[in-house]
């Protein structure tokens, strides 16, 4: 399985997911993918 290297649109952490879960967050439609629930939480306060 293949890793690709994201950056976190909250904290601008990199972080390693597998092409395999990005694919399945992305099948419905494009999501910023966070490196923790905690950043995804603090990103949608922000909004």
């Amino acid at each position: 399985m293949e890793m690709i290297t994201l950056k976190c649109p909250n904290c601008g952490k990199k972080f390693e997911i597998s092409t395999e879960d990005a694919r399945k967050k992305y099948q419905y439609g494009y999501v910023p993918i966070f490196c923790n629930i905690k950043c995804e939480l603090r990103f949608s306060e922000k909004r």
